[in-house]
C-alpha cells in the first residue's frame, strides 16, 4: 500500500470539505497525557490534549461495537456479536448500523479527567484511517472496560463507514494496528441538543442523524482549522504516530 500523504480533509462519503489543509497550518504546539488506560494484556491506549487548541487526540485500533438498538437491522445485515448489549451508557437507542458512536474508558478516575476536559456523552469526535486518509465523524455514545476500550472501539456502521473489512458470521473486522488517529472537541456535547437526537431516534431517522453528527463536526473541523491557525494539526497527528503511540507498545 502507497504511504499516505494527508493534504487535506476528507470524509468517507466521498465529499471533499473546504477545510483548510494540515499543510496549510504552519506552527505546532506541544501535547500533554491526560490518561492511560491499560488492559489485562498491558495493552494501552493514551489520549492526549492539545495545550494550543484543547482538543483530545488518542490513537489506536479500530474493533467492532454492536450494542445498541438493532430492532431495525434485518437479521441478514447483522454481524454475529455474541457479547452484543442493547444498552448504551448514553441513555439514547442509538442504531451501531446506522450512526457512527465511539467509546471513552468506564474507569471513573478517567471519565473525570475527560469531563474536566471538556470530553461526555455525546461528544463529537473526527475519526481518520492513516493508512488510508478516509475519515467520518460520530459521537460519543458508551463506556468500556479496559479490555476493550484500549484496542479503540467502535460502531459498525463507523467501520463501514471507513470501509473497514466486517466479518459477519464472526462478528469481527475492524483493524488491529494502531492506524486510527480520533481526534475529540471539547465542550462539544450539547452542539446537538438532546431533544433534537431524541427526535431523530423517536421518528426512525437515524440515518438523518447521522448526517447531522456530520454536519456539525465539520462545523467543527473547520472552525479549529480556520480561527486556531497557529495550531499545526498535521504535526500533532505526527507526534501522535510516532514518540507518543510506539505501534511496538501499543499493537
Amino acid at each position: 500500500m502507497k504511504k499516505m500523504i494527508i493534504v487535506g480533509m476528507m470524509m468517507a462519503v466521498g465529499v471533499s470539505t473546504p477545510f483548510v489543509s494540515y499543510a496549510q497550518i504552519k506552527t505546532s504546539s506541544p501535547l500533554t497525557q491526560i490518561i492511560e488506560s491499560v488492559n489485562s494484556n498491558s495493552i494501552r491506549m493514551r489520549y492526549f490534549r492539545d495545550n494550543a487548541t484543547h482538543l483530545i487526540l488518542t490513537r489506536s485500533d479500530a474493533d467492532i461495537l454492536s450494542d445498541g438498538d438493532i430492532t431495525k437491522v434485518p437479521e441478514t445485515k447483522r454481524i454475529n456479536d455474541v457479547n452484543r448489549q442493547n444498552q448504551l451508557f448514553c441513555g439514547l437507542k442509538l442504531n451501531p448500523y446506522a450512526v457512527n458512536y465511539s467509546v471513552i474508558p468506564d474507569e471513573m478516575s478517567h471519565r473525570v479527567t475527560l469531563k474536566n476536559n471538556g470530553i461526555k456523552m455525546r461528544s463529537i469526535y473526527y475519526v481518520f484511517d492513516i493508512k488510508t486518509g478516509l475519515s467520518s465523524f460520530g459521537i460519543i455514545a458508551d463506556i468500556g472496560p479496559g479490555g476493550q476500550i484500549t484496542n479503540g472501539e467502535f460502531s459498525v456502521h463507523q467501520i463501514l463507514d471507513l470501509k473497514l473489512p466486517v466479518d459477519k458470521a464472526t462478528g469481527t473486522g475492524g483493524r488491529d494496528a494502531n492506524d486510527i488517529i480520533t481526534i475529540i472537541f471539547p465542550n462539544s456535547d450539547e452542539i446537538i441538543p438532546l431533544n433534537d437526537i431524541q427526535r431523530f431516534i423517536d421518528e426512525g431517522l437515524q440515518g438523518a442523524l447521522q448526517n447531522r453528527i456530520n454536519e456539525e463536526g465539520a462545523k467543527l473541523l473547520k472552525t479549529y482549522s480556520a480561527k486556531l491557525n497557529a495550531t499545526n494539526l498535521n504535526k500533532v497527528v505526527e507526534n501522535i504516530k510516532s514518540v507518543t503511540m510506539s505501534v511496538k507498545h501499543y499493537d
